[in-house]
């Protein structure tokens, strides 16, 4: 170069105040827990459907379901005014 100056490396964005994107982890975070809860709720509906197939396997095609059983036919007693533990002194 004339003069005795060196050459210059061109200027980078960093000091020409353009940045470079910033990842955006928040948007990333809730991507991840999106995917857990819906790979979580197929795991939950596989298990729901192995579940009722056992049960459907267990009762015979054309038996009658089991009855139910009967309710308590005694009243239950009606609950009594409620009493203050403590007493007003004088």
């Amino acid at each position: 170069m004339p003069n005795g100056r060196t050459a210059r490396p061109p200027r980078s964005r960093h000091c020409l105040g353009m940045s470079l994107a910033k990842p955006n982890y928040s948007f990333e975070k809730r991507q991840r827990e999106l995917a857990k809860k819906k790979k979580q709720e197929e795991k939950d509906a596989r298990k729901r459907e192995a579940k009722e197939a056992a049960n459907a396997a267990t009762v015979q095609p054309g038996a009658a379901p089991a009855p139910a059983p009967a309710p308590d036919t005694a009243p239950s007693p009606a609950p009594g005014p409620k009493t203050h533990l403590r007493t007003k002194e004088s």
